[in-house]
C-alpha cells in the first residue's frame, strides 16, 4: 500500500493523487522531538511499525528549539540530522513515504512561534535536504510545523514564498504548508492562498478531547483546498490525557470520507499518552500490546484494519 505500490504523490484539486493520478490517502505515525528520541528512527523500529500497522507514511520531527536544530550546539545539529537521514532511508527502503517536519512551535523561545525566527536556518536546511533526497520520489516537505501566537497568516506566506523556491530548485514533491493558532486557521488560508505553486497542501492538526468541531476541514476541502492532517491525537492538545474516541470517531469519518491523509503524535516512551511505547519501556521494536499505551494499540487496531492486515491474517 506504500510507496513501491504506488510511486509518486502529486496533487491534483483537493486531492492527493498516486502516479496513476488515483485518489491516494496516506496514514501513519510522527516521530517525537528527534533531539530526545532520535534513537526510534531506526531500521528496526520503523520495520516493526510497518509491519504490525500497517501505516504507509512516516513523518520525522526535526525540532527548530528546545535544544533542537537551530537552537542546540552544533554536535546535536549534526547529531539530529544523522538522525533524520538514517530514519528516512530505513522508511525509504521499507517503501514508506515520508515526511520531512521542520517543528516549530515555540514552546520555550516565543519567537519560534513565528516561522520567520529562523528563515535563514530553513532555507539552509530545505535546500540542503531537498538536493540531498532530488532522486527520491517519497519525500514530502513540511515546512513550518506549528505557527502560533501573535503569527498571522501573512507572516506564513512570506515565509512561505522563501522556503518554497529552495525545494522547489530540486524537487517538485508536495510541499506542506502550516497556519496559524497551531495549524488551525484554514479559513485565513482559504481567504488568501498561496499563488504560483503546484503540488502544495495545507495542513491542519487537532486533538480530537480538545477539537471535536470538524467544519475548516470539510469547509476546505469542499471547497477545493487540499487538506492534509500532518499532526493529530486523540487526546488533549498537549499529548496527554484520555482520548476522546466519540470525537476521534467522527474525525475519522470526516476524513475517510473525504481521501484526507493523517499522521499521528508519536514514536516514543515519553511521559504522555500521546506516545505509543510505554513510558517505562526500552524496547523500541516490540508493538505487542503489553509494550504499547492504550494510543499505541488504538492506532494499531485502527491502521491495521485500514490496511487490510487483519483481514490476510484471518485467510
Amino acid at each position: 500500500n506504500g510507496y513501491f505500490a504506488h510511486g509518486k504523490l502529486s496533487v491534483k484539486g483537493a486531492d492527493l493523487v498516486d502516479e496513476d493520478g488515483e485518489k491516494f490517502q496516506l496514514y501513519g505515525l510522527s516521530t517525537h522531538g528527534l533531539q530526545w528520541f532520535g534513537r526510534y528512527a531506526n531500521f528496526d523500529t520503523i520495520a516493526s511499525i510497518q509491519e504490525n500497522f500497517g501505516i504507509n507514511v512516516i513523518r520525522f520531527a526535526l525540532y527548530t528549539d528546545e535544544n533542537g536544530y537551530c537552537d542546540g550546539s552544533e554536535s546535536k545539529k549534526k547529531q539530529m540530522l544523522e538522525d533524520l537521514i538514517e530514519g528516512v532511508d530505513a522508511a525509504t527502503q521499507l517503501g514508506l513515504y515520508v515526511i520531512i517536519d521542520w517543528h516549530m512551535v515555540g514552546a520555550e523561545n516565543p519567537a519560534d512561534k513565528n516561522p520567520l525566527t529562523y528563515l535563514k536556518e530553513s532555507k539552509e536546511f530545505f535546500s540542503y535536504i531537498s538536493e540531498y533526497y532530488k532522486d527520491q520520489d517519497n519525500i514530502l516537505y513540511e515546512i513550518m510545523n506549528e505557527p502560533n501566537g501573535k503569527t498571522t497568516w501573512e507572516d506564513c506566506k512570506k515565509y512561505a514564498n522563501e522556503v518554497i523556491p529552495c525545494i522547489r530548485k530540486n524537487t517538485d514533491a508536495i510541499v506542506l504548508v502550516g497556519n496559524p493558532r497551531w495549524t488551525a486557521d484554514l479559513y485565513s488560508v482559504m481567504k488568501d492562498p498561496l499563488v504560483g505553486y503546484e503540488n502544495i497542501m495545507y495542513t491542519y492538526h487537532f486533538y480530537a478531547a480538545d477539537h471535536s468541531n470538524t467544519t475548516q476541514v470539510e469547509t476546505a476541502y469542499d471547497k477545493g483546498f487540499p487538506v492534509f492532517i500532518s499532526e493529530f491525537g486523540f487526546m488533549y492538545s498537549d499529548g496527554d490525557g484520555n482520548y476522546s474516541e466519540k470525537n476521534g470517531n467522527r474525525w475519522k469519518q470526516v476524513l475517510d470520507s473525504r481521501n484526507i491523509s493523517y499522521v499521528a503524535w508519536n514514536i516514543s516512551n515519553s511521559k504522555g499518552s500521546a506516545s505509543i511505547f510505554k513510558n517505562g519501556s526500552n524496547d523500541m521494536v516490540d508493538v505487542s500490546d503489553s509494550n504499547l499505551k492504550p494510543w499505541g494499540v488504538y492506532l494499531k487496531n485502527w491502521y491495521r484494519n485500514k490496511s487490510g492486515l487483519d483481514v490476510l491474517v484471518k485467510e
